[in-house]
């Protein structure tokens, strides 16, 4: 056999345990999986079962039931893309990537799915600083080889990893991981701020009697207890969150790595505390103001307008 160069396609020739295993396979019986209770099925459930849990432990993957078999890296790659990316999304991708990669989001692109291509140096390298100044505070997805099966370079992907992970701090997406992948990451960073805002008020508490923070839901100095305006007010909030893409501290976090947007948006909600403590529109722990159930509600009614109008836009 001559000299094989082209691994970056797929690799020649296979190891020979690789052919010993699929011939065994083959000859034995080759026996679907989860359709039997004969030991032959539950021999090759046993044998998926435990490649799962390999694959599981070498990438790192809370549980092995997360890891999904596909007939190839063409498969995967948009099943991801087109499973978790949605109208509004922003990603992020390196010039090194395969067209089975850039021909999924320029089809995704025409559904209402942003992306930023970084530019490699000359010699192939990627610079992680121009990767985090291409995020934006809806990129959702960050795409990047390992290696450009063209020119071989090997990209960084620990550093624009750490750069990806920096601002991930979310209190819904923490709960949700924790209660479908038993991944914890999120949450504890919420928790571990409720713990430090509860010692800090604790400590301020036991230093003014009790003037500024009170254990408890009742008898707060600045919150009531009304729970319909409450949850209107959380779904007010949330809801224009989801449009600006991110909550205010995650805002805050990005504005305080110079993203500009976010930095509008932190000021712009400064400028809405001080217009509803100026004009009457802030609750208080003697209940809600008539003219902040006013605006609560006709600010629902503008958000709801925005996302529709976005939605159909976006369609069109």
């Amino acid at each position: 056999m001559g000299i094989y160069l082209d691994n970056a396609c797929t690799s020649s020739p296979k190891s020979p345990c690789v052919a010993q295993a699929v011939a065994a396979y083959l000859s034995g019986g080759a026996f679907n999986v989860n359709r039997g209770g004969y030991e032959g099925a539950l021999d090759a459930e046993d044998a998926v079962l435990g490649c799962r849990e390999l694959l599981a432990g070498l990438l790192g993957a809370p549980d092995p039931r997360n890891v999904v078999f596909t007939s190839g890296d063409t498969e995967a790659i948009n099943l991801v893309l087109r499973g978790l990316l949605n109208p509004g999304d922003h990603l992020v991708v390196s010039s090194m990537e395969h067209n089975a990669a850039v021909r999924p989001l320029t089809s995704l692109a025409r559904a209402g799915v942003t992306f930023t291509r970084v530019a490699c140096a000359p010699d192939g390298t990627l610079d992680p600083a121009d990767v985090a100044a291409a995020m934006e505070p809806k990129t959702r997805l960050v795409i990047m080889t390992r290696a450009s099966n063209v020119c071989g370079t090997i990209l960084p992907l620990a550093e624009v990893g750490a750069i990806a992970q920096r601002t991930r701090l979310c209190m819904a997406g923490g709960i949700r991981d924790m209660i479908l992948f038993r991944e914890s990451k999120l949450l504890l960073g919420f928790v571990a701020i409720l713990v430090a805002a509860l010692v800090t008020n604790l400590v301020l508490a036991s230093m003014t009697g009790g003037a500024y923070f009170n254990l408890g839901f009742e008898g707060q100095p600045i919150a009531h207890t009304d729970g319909v305006w409450n949850f209107l007010g959380m779904a007010l909030a949330g809801l224009a969150c989801f449009l600006l893409g991110g909550c205010p501290l995650r805002q805050l976090v990005l504005s305080g790595e110079g993203n500009a947007d976010s930095a509008v948006a932190i000021l712009g909600l400064a400028m809405g505390v001080a217009f509803c403590h100026n004009f009457g529109l802030a609750s208080s722990a003697d209940g809600t103001t008539p003219a902040g159930r006013v605006a609560v509600v006709a600010c629902l009614v503008v958000v709801v307008a925005i996302a529709v109008a976005n939605t159909f836009g976006r369609k069109r």
